[in-house]
Parts: structure tokens; C-alpha cells; sequence
């Protein structure tokens, strides 16, 4: 069992020391903190679906349908509907005849 241990660390520390302790001897692994090896992570950017609109469909179907009241949607839920619309898009263009211009 690996216990990590962060000691000493000032919130404009470059450096951060994480103790690994596994049984009798310690290890001390120093990281330097660059923003340019270690970007900061983000939120999801998303490129299809109205973040806002769609949060809020899904709570007003939830209180519509659903006993227990939600009134949260995690980002999670909301990768999955980028992805479902996504696919939905690529299924109905594969799908659809070779003539015309205009996506039906």
C-alpha cells in the first residue's frame, strides 16, 4: 500500500515534495510544477450542443418524469449527449441518398 504525503507546499511553491512511503524505506520524488509540462486541466469545450439548454431540458424532463428531483447534470451527461448528437449526425449523413445538395 502506497501512502502519498504532501508536506511543505506554499501556494507559489515550484516545487512540490510527495513522500511514497511502501513498508520500510521512504522515497522522496520531487516534481517540478511547470504550467508548460503539466497544463492546468480544463473544462470540456463543447462544440455541438448548448450547454445551458440542454442542462436545462434534462432537469425539466427529470421533474416532469422522475419521483426524485435532480438538480444537477454532470459533465459527464453531458459528453454523453455531445456523443449521442454526434453520432446521430454522422448515422442520418451516411444514410442519406447520394443526389441532391441539400441534408434532409
Amino acid at each position: 500500500m502506497i501512502n502519498y504525503k504532501i508536506m511543505n507546499i506554499e501556494p507559489n511553491d515550484p516545487v512540490i515534495s510527495i513522500i511514497a512511503s511502501i513498508g520500510e524505506p521512504t522515497q522522496v520524488v520531487e516534481q517540478i510544477s511547470n504550467p508548460e509540462i503539466n497544463p492546468p486541466i480544463s473544462k470540456m469545450q463543447f462544440k455541438l450542443i448548448c450547454v445551458s439548454k440542454c442542462k436545462a431540458f434534462a432537469l425539466e424532463f427529470a421533474e416532469a418524469n422522475r419521483a426524485q428531483k435532480f438538480t444537477r447534470v454532470s459533465e459527464e451527461f453531458l459528453i454523453s449527449c455531445e456523443a449521442a448528437l454526434k453520432s446521430h449526425i454522422q448515422s442520418r449523413i451516411k444514410s442519406h441518398p447520394s443526389k441532391g445538395k441539400t441534408l434532409n
